[in-house]
């Protein structure tokens, strides 16, 4: 809480008059200046802003209103709070803000209250009754107002801020017409929608102009990648970004330069608080304007006018502004400008920008030159006196000891004072110069700078004296040689003596200087201590401003000194909130130091995380000193740590899964090959039409699926490639749905709309089938209580490079697109940006691993696709998968079944599962050969080596107590080294096809087999022996 007092100042004009200097200047040396304020009844005013101190927007409202109190005669109390609802949302803070007003004012009574920006004005009014119940209200700065805003309150007026977005985007295009393209920029904060949804409105009238693109609820880091890669064509109309996708939060001198920064391009905006920071022009909403008018009403009702009567004003008028930095940045001449723009940054002179302070500084250093002059005059005056005038020596004696008096005065002064006439020849010094010069009053008069100083200190000197002569008054540091002593520095302030009230004749110089060298080398070695340092270093006030920034700091942070030394702690701290920041200041006023982490903000965005040491030093001033380190390299290192632990981790895992899904799957594989074997022996015992022969079929199908399956589960955890081939979608797509419709309850309506031209594509088709099975199961859960309908479309679209603006794997051009869409429960937007994160799962316990979107996000991203996903709550999810389409190229049509080939050759079948044997043998007997069974390798071998020539074919396991498949096959080649041999496996790690074609043996079968496979490969290997 603020509270400030006006008080009312009358000015008049100062004359001196050399007769009276002596007693003015004694006056001032005995008496002590004192004010007296006469009183009235005191009306008492409380301020309360939506936002902090320091938002721009605020600032300038503040601005607007402390104008027009303090040009008003009455007496007033003012009050401000700052409510601060960017960091802390209103949900969180009314209630703590209340019950802290409550206390803080419950002893004071308010003749009016003005209230800024909305949620200051929806605080007050939903504790009025409770807090101020008799107050008027005046608000500003509030937007979105209608009737209903104030709907059952009395006694209430104020400003609407009426935002001219149609205006600034006309305004934009008239200077700009060659623009295309709109790039709107804003954030999910409350404002932000609300500021969006107004710019929404007016686009309609602008759609055969130009189009619009919003970049909302990003990072800093994609706000600047997105804004790098904008057509030439466009124009920013940046809103509000008061917190990214992150939560990092950006006050608006960061937010505008940041985009300004990272494009080229114009940027227009509706607010004069962003001119000067990197916006070009607009039709602007003045927030000083805001805070002027409402200040006015609250003026009128203090004076005694009715709420009634003063009307609540919503027709505001925007103004056309521009910035003539901006301006010459883009190369927009004035020319162009409406003729009743403002343009602010208009160069001008040095005399122009610092007139005011220029006057003023010369306006007391006048006075206060002038008492000195005068009273050294004065005394100087009384020594000629003396001189020339003896027979008065009565009077004279008088005057001396008066003279006397003020000269032992300036002799206690701590500084330096002579008078020089206009050849540059001193006429008077006070005791601490006349002991600096080693002489007496009388030795010093007449004698010059060269009497002191050595040739080179006298020049400059001189040179200095003489601009003085000129009307100059001067002020600079001198470092010279005093006789013999050593150098030392000084600060020297020299003024003309005038010898007439018109000063036309300059008489001579009175100089003023003080000893600083002491200072200058604490300083110097204190600055080099600094400098030199590879830690940032800051020194600040009490109020967080920063006073004092080295070099590595400027580095550090991207800002320049200049930059720096206009800005707070907050202006650059990412981490904590301003109450935090003010916690911290009051502990380390209290201890004395402190160190801690946080985060500072670039000037380019990015957040560096760095370490702060403090001290806090009264005796200086109330300066902070503060050490600050970049501690990202260190962060990284911990992060990177914590990464490689996650991942070797991760490694474990997936060993121990290649280690289990190599176990399972050769079981598994013996069993599934069972299972394709005996179902394809019974479809073939019964007719084609028989309906057991399409549950044979289905059940075939299911087989082919789980072996593909198990084929999928060995690639993955071997990390291996899995092979992608030219194919035609539609055809998987159609046997998927198949499998769909037998699983999925009647209660779903499955809807199918194949294009079998859709294309072909370069995927591998168990990839396909677990993308579309994976999509329905998401969908079919979605519905499974309520029912519904799932859509699955496949066609051919292009894609323009308009479409793909944001997806750098993608090419614009042709794609087959597949959609799976529901009629279930659609998604919740909080958490639809994460639904493709590895182990994210909105569904129960032992209802999903959160890893199926995740793998099919992987596979379609991998293809060179993307994936877009439609949803509304409460009525249902899409799903659109892209893949590229291949061109030129056709997919290989895969052959008809052709009658099972057969012979009438002798095969040793060699399988410890003695199931999986035994249907071996009955599968290829079928196909009209000699089949001889063994369930050990070693009897194997025995029944081998006994008759080797009465065997055609041998067909071994590879995984067998005893001895392996690739051992049998070696023992046997030894013995006759021009047999056949076929290895199978359900999974090896320790035998490969490479490997078993370096022992002789001539083909590597995977199992499960399947009949038509294995018959192939068998007249294969024969027919080649």
């Amino acid at each position: 809480m603020t509270k400030m007092k006006n008080y009312k100042h009358n000015r008049g004009r100062i004359t001196f008059h050399p007769s009276y200097i002596l007693s003015l200047l004694f006056f001032f040396v005995l008496n002590t200046p004192c004010f007296a304020s006469h009183g009235s009844q005191t009306k008492n005013i409380l301020v309360l802003h939506s936002y902090h101190q320091s938002h721009a927007w605020t600032d300038n409202i503040m601005r607007g209103i402390q104008t027009v109190i303090d040009s008003d005669t009455s007496n007033f109390s003012l009050y401000i709070e700052y409510m601060d609802t960017k960091r802390h949302p209103p949900k969180e803070s009314f209630k703590r803000l209340s019950h802290l007003y409550e206390l803080r004012y419950q002893d004071i009574s308010f003749d009016v209250i003005i209230v800024s920006d909305n949620h200051a004005l929806d605080f007050l009014l939903s504790q009025r009754s409770k807090l101020f119940p008799h107050a008027p209200i005046v608000f500003c700065g509030i937007n979105g107002y209608t009737d209903s805003l104030i709907a059952g309150h009395k006694e209430i007026t104020g400003i609407v801020e009426s935002l001219n977005i149609k205006g600034t985007i006309e305004l934009a295009l008239s200077m700009h017409p060659q623009t295309k393209q709109i790039i709107v920029i804003s954030d999910r904060t409350l404002t932000g929608e609300n500021l969006s949804k107004q710019v929404r409105k007016v686009m309609p009238a602008f759609s055969d102009t130009v189009t619009f693109s919003e970049l909302i609820d990003v990072t800093a880091e994609e706000l600047q990648e997105n804004l790098q890669r904008v057509q030439s064509d466009s124009v920013i109309l940046p809103l509000v970004f008061f917190q990214d996708r992150l939560g990092n939060k950006f006050s608006d001198k960061q937010f505008i330069p940041l985009i300004a920064n990272s494009s080229d391009l114009p940027l227009y905006s509706m607010w004069e608080h962003y001119m000067g920071i990197g916006v070009l022009g607009g039709m602007v909403e003045s927030g000083i304007h805001q805070g002027t008018t409402a200040a006015q009403m609250a003026l009128k009702i203090l004076h005694g006018e009715s709420v009634d009567n003063i009307p609540i004003l919503t027709d505001i008028q925007s103004i056309p502004m521009f910035d003539y930095t901006q301006m010459d940045r883009v190369a927009l001449s004035r020319s162009k400008l409406p003729s009743e723009s403002i343009v602010i940054n208009t160069p001008f002179s040095f005399y122009e920008k610092y007139k005011q302070l220029t006057w003023t500084v010369a306006l007391i250093i006048s006075i206060l030159f002038v008492l000195v002059v005068m009273l050294i005059m004065h005394v100087m005056l009384r020594k000629r006196v003396l001189k020339t005038l003896q027979h008065e020596r009565a009077a004279l004696r008088n005057s001396l000891a008066e003279a006397q008096r003020f000269s032992t005065a300036l002799d206690e002064v701590s500084a330096y004072i002579y008078m020089k006439d206009s050849q540059s020849r001193y006429v008077y010094a006070n005791r601490l110069t006349l002991e600096l010069f080693a002489c007496s009053a009388d030795e010093l008069l007449g004698r010059d700078d060269s009497h002191f100083f050595p040739p080179d200190d006298v020049k400059h000197l001189r040179e200095v004296d003489q601009r003085v002569f000129a009307g100059e008054q001067t002020f600079e540091e001198v470092e010279v040689n005093v006789a013999e002593s050593e150098r030392r520095v000084y600060w020297d302030i020299k003024t003309p003596i005038y010898t007439d009230s018109e000063q036309k004749t300059i008489w001579g110089l009175l100089g003023i200087s003080t000893d600083i060298t002491d200072q200058k080398r604490e300083q110097d070695k204190y600055r080099r201590t600094i400098e030199i340092s590879i830690d940032g270093f800051w020194t600040t006030d009490v109020n967080g401003r920063i006073l004092n920034v080295n070099d590595a700091y400027c580095r550090m942070s991207g800002y320049s000194r200049d930059e720096l030394l206009n800005m707070s702690i907050m202006d650059v701290e990412a981490f904590m909130s301003s109450e935090e920041v003010e916690a911290i200041i009051q502990n380390v006023i209290k201890n004395g130091s402190d160190r801690f982490e946080t985060k500072h903000r670039h000037k380019n965005g990015k957040i560096l995380p760095i370490e702060i040491s403090t001290t806090y030093t009264p005796e200086s001033g109330g300066m902070f000193f503060i050490f600050i380190r970049d501690i990202t390299e260190y962060k990284k290192a911990e992060e990177d740590k914590k990464k490689m632990e996650v991942k070797l981790q991760q490694a474990y895992k997936m060993e121990a899964i290649g280690t289990l899904a190599g176990g399972i799957a050769h079981d598994f594989n013996n069993l599934l090959g069972t299972i394709l074997g005996y179902t394809d022996l019974a479809k073939d015992d019964v007719g084609s039409d028989s309906h057991i022969s399409r549950y044979l079929e289905k059940a075939l199908y299911a087989g082919y699926k789980a072996k593909d399956l198990v084929k999928q589960i060995l690639a993955f955890s071997r990390q291996a490639e899995v092979e992608r081939m030219i194919m035609q979608p539609a055809p998987i797509i159609k046997e998927a749905i198949k499998l769909l419709t037998s699983t999925i309850p009647s209660t779903i309506e499955i809807q199918q709309n194949i294009d079998p031209k859709s294309g072909v594509i370069l995927a591998d088709p168990i990839h396909l089938h677990q993308i579309l099975m994976n999509l329905c199961t998401n969908a079919f859960h979605a519905m499974e209580e309520t029912g519904g309908r799932l859509a699955i479309i496949l066609n051919n679209v292009e894609l323009t490079k308009d479409d793909i603006l944001f997806e750098f794997q993608c090419e614009a051009g042709h794609y087959v697109e597949l959609t799976v869409k529901d009629s279930g429960s659609g998604i919740n937007p909080e958490v639809k940006d994460k639904i493709f994160e590895p182990y994210f799962t909105t569904k129960g316990i032992g209802r999903g691993t959160g890893m199926g979107l995740a793998i099919i996000h992987g596979i379609v991203i991998s293809y060179g696709g993307m994936i877009k996903v439609e949803s509304d709550l409460g009525k249902g999810t899409a799903f659109h998968i892209y893949l590229p389409v291949a061109e030129n190229e056709v997919a290989a049509v895969e052959e008809t079944d052709k009658e099972t080939i057969g012979g009438k050759e002798h095969i040793l079948f060699i399988d410890d599962d003695k199931l999986l044997a035994e249907m071996g043998q009955d599968m290829i007997e079928r196909m009209g050969y000699t089949v001889s069974v063994r369930n050990s390798s070693l009897e194997a071998l025995e029944v081998f080596q006994n008759q080797p020539e009465k065997f055609d074919l041998v067909i071994t396991d590879q995984t067998m107590p005893g001895m392996t498949g690739a051992e049998l096959a070696r023992q046997m080649l030894q013995i006759r080294p021009d047999t056949p041999i076929i290895l199978c496996t359900g999974y090896s790690s320790i035998i490969s096809e490479e490997k078993s074609k370096v022992i002789g043996i001539k083909e590597f079968a995977l199992k499960p087999l399947i009949k038509k496979d294995i018959a192939k490969l068998i007249r294969k290997v024969l027919d080649a022996s």
